[in-house]
């Protein structure tokens, strides 16, 4: 220490004034770079983050809506003989529909290179002579994967709807991909016909 005092002291009061300005412009350049730099863009990431997420969750609430008019569709299309068959599934049971529904969903999934943890077959119902076949597919990706999966199963060629959707945030740190817990259905022209039915119910009485 003495011999940087000595070296301090024999310099003249100038020399000092330029030597803590330049030090001055040192310790700014470091704050700015190392300091201020880092954080201005970790927020304007989580900004951007924020406002793409907001924008997903606009998407997602149209698209329940729209599930929630599904019903509505199916019994205006019901009177609608010509080209009904282009927006159902194929499949001639509840089974072969399952397998074609996960098909399509899997061929959706791999355009926007989404791969499902499993894919879980859930009880089909029937609404309005029609038999709703639902999967529950569980995936991880990211916000504009995300979005693009969503556009692809409402542009789909088939009529599949969102049932429900649960976002979840990546326990991960450093992880962008959000987990997601979907559950989607499509739909076939029920195999047993209301008066089929009837007629069951009423053996069923009789016996």
């Amino acid at each position: 220490m003495a011999v940087f005092k000595q070296i301090w002291n024999s310099r003249s009061t100038r020399e000092k004034r330029i030597i803590i300005l330049g030090l001055l412009v040192a310790v700014i350049y470091v704050v700015i770079n190392f300091v201020f730099d880092p954080v201005y863009a970790k927020f304007n990431q989580n900004k951007r983050d924020l406002q793409t997420n907001q924008t997903l969750l606009k998407r997602y609430e149209r698209m329940l809506q729209n599930a929630e008019k599904t019903h509505q569709k199916l019994q205006e299309i019901t009177s609608m003989q010509s080209g009904i068959q282009n927006i159902l599934l194929t499949g001639a049971t509840s089974d072969l529909a399952n397998a074609e529904l996960q098909g399509i969903v899997k061929n959706l999934a791999q355009r926007e290179n989404i791969t499902f943890t499993q894919i879980k077959p859930q009880k089909t119902t029937e609404v309005n002579g029609y038999t709703e076949i639902s999967l529950s597919i569980p995936f991880t990706g990211n916000i504009q994967q995300i979005q693009a999966f969503l556009y692809e199963l409402d542009s789909a060629e088939r009529l599949i709807s969102i049932k429900s959707m649960e976002i979840k945030r990546n326990r991960r740190r450093n992880q962008e991909d959000l987990r997601i817990d979907m559950d989607v259905a499509a739909y076939i022209r029920s195999t047993v016909s209301h008066e089929d039915k009837d007629a069951k119910n009423t053996k069923g009485k009789e016996n």
